[in-house]
């Protein structure tokens, strides 16, 4: 969804997309800025994981942030993606979204939105073990970028790894600012 979205942002366009059920996907696009493109896996699912878990502490900003989510989610399945096991995950994943700040407790809510919004701040780092440590060769986005830039992959997957600890580390310590309050 982040490299499609780039991709839009930057002058591309989304030929196709395609979640697996191995935590992976492909995301095929035309045109655009390819290093914006190739980063945004790892940059959207910080910034994605970031707002869903400020959502569990934010009611107000949840109801819209969630609301906006679940039509994105809809209108990027309805339009781009491929493949049964994308699809009905994103589906009930974008209802689940939608439904949460207004049909279970306020407390179940934000435990939720703190839970799924780390566990996306926690997948760039699943994400960077893939790309540098999987024994089969595929391209990846910290191969796209070391190509692109001329940095070498394992130097792009260890910043991004340091990256996403540090912003693990500012949510847990949003979490017991909240908590202290």
């Amino acid at each position: 969804m982040s490299h499609g979205l780039a991709a839009i942002l930057t002058g591309g366009k989304i030929v196709a997309m395609e979640v697996s059920t191995n935590l992976g996907g492909k995301c095929q696009t035309t045109g655009g800025n390819a290093i914006i493109i190739a980063s945004a896996g790892y940059v959207g699912s910080l910034l994605w994981g970031w707002a869903i878990f400020y959502s569990g502490y934010n009611f107000d900003f949840s109801i819209w942030f969630n609301s906006f989510l679940a039509a994105f989610l809809i209108l990027i399945t309805a339009n781009f993606l491929h493949g049964a096991a994308g699809i009905i995950t994103t589906l009930v994943f974008a209802v689940i979204i939608l439904i949460s700040p207004r049909v279970f407790p306020k407390t179940i809510h934000s435990y939720l939105m703190k839970f799924l919004g780390v566990i996306s701040c926690l997948y760039v780092i699943a994400d960077i073990k893939e790309d540098l440590l999987t024994t089969e060769y595929r391209l990846t986005d910290a191969q796209m970028i070391a190509d692109l830039t001329g940095i070498p992959a394992l130097v792009i997957g260890l910043l991004w790894f340091i990256i996403s600890i540090y912003v693990v580390y500012l949510l847990f310590r949003l979490s017991y600012k909240k908590g202290m309050k």
